[in-house]
């Protein structure tokens, strides 16, 4: 008979999903690990707990895309099931857990963002909004495009200042947006969890640089602008606009032509959806907001109703409880 420390580092989705250290094992690959291990080195430490030989149904979650580059090595074995930030399902087995959209959702909620979004402006200072985060050789080229321009309100990390975006990132200095602050009192969140919305009243629509353009990965980058109800222009893996229409959000082809998210070649897809803020930059902005404020409003609602952690521990369950492939 093993521990419950054996077979989860989560206990209280454990507890939650009803499992059994004689069946199960539930690893959550950025909970209480080992410092030690990383990257590759996930999959030989699960493979080494005991429970690995005794369990029937082995569930692994994670949410930053880990998994998703090397799948076949965590489903070669059938017993396992994979979940990770990922905007679609490379197999059967493999499933999308939106984490950092759930996490977006609760902390600016808990804030009260959206009660501070201005959508009825009908002047602003800037065109886009083009907040880079770290650096990447693909955002130096976005950086170095949208220096031409004044309407385009530009951070990049180390190369400008930060740019308020809230009433709890003011008189920060030089920051990341890892820097932790505190809200409602006691709670912590990372900076890049808050909802921009003074730079969303102060600009018309959105460049989102993801995290990777090589695996279908999505973080909060993409999850603000939807929450936000912001037109943006993509710049991420082939084929992430498909994949987040399939997850069902709409985005913008009857406005601009999206077709850069077909362009498997990394560096021209960049060039062909820059070609894309160009020529928004050309149009009446109040013209394009009425253009597809209908899949502004639905992204919108879309994302609040949004339960992703729940849904994956419910899932857990009936995996566990044999309800479900």
């Amino acid at each position: 008979n093993l521990g419950i420390d054996q077979c989860t580092n989560v206990c209280d989705w454990w507890l939650a999903c009803g499992l059994d250290t004689r069946t199960h094992a539930l690893w959550h690959l950025h909970h209480n690990w080992p410092t030690n291990y990383a990257g590759q080195e996930y999959w030989r430490w699960i493979k080494d707990q005991p429970s690995w030989n005794t369990a029937e149904k082995i569930f692994i979650v994670s949410h930053e895309g880990t998994i998703g580059t090397e799948y076949h090595r965590w489903i070669a074995d059938d017993r396992v099931y994979v979940w990770d930030s990922l905007s679609y399902r490379p197999h059967d087995r493999v499933h999308s857990y939106l984490f950092w959209f759930d996490y977006v959702l609760d902390v600016n909620r808990q804030l009260g963002a959206l009660d501070s979004l201005n959508h009825n402006r009908t002047s602003k200072p800037y065109m886009f909004e083009c907040m880079l985060g770290h650096q990447r050789p693909w955002r130096d080229n976005i950086y170095d495009q949208a220096l031409q321009h004044q309407t385009i309100l530009l951070s990049y990390h180390k190369k400008t200042d930060w740019i308020q975006g809230t009433d709890l990132d003011k008189d920060m200095g030089p920051v990341s947006g890892n820097t932790q602050v505190v809200f409602s009192g006691h709670k912590q969140c990372s900076l890049h969890m808050l909802m921009p919305w003074k730079i969303y009243n102060s600009s018309w629509f959105s460049i989102i640089s993801e995290t990777t353009i090589d695996r279908a990965f999505v973080s909060e980058k993409t999850a603000k602008p939807f929450l936000g109800k912001r037109l943006f222009v993509w710049f991420g893996v082939h084929k992430g606009l498909h994949h987040l229409r399939n997850l069902g959000f709409k985005t913008f082809d009857n406005i601009m032509d999206e077709s850069y998210d077909d362009i498997e070649n990394n560096d021209k897809r960049m060039r062909c959806a820059w070609q894309q803020v160009e020529y928004l930059l050309t149009l009446d902005p109040a013209w394009v907001l009425d253009q597809v404020r209908d899949r502004l409003e639905h992204n919108q609602q879309l994302i609040l109703k949004m339960t992703a952690t729940q849904d994956v521990m419910q899932k857990i369950k009936q995996l566990a409880q044999g309800n479900t492939k």
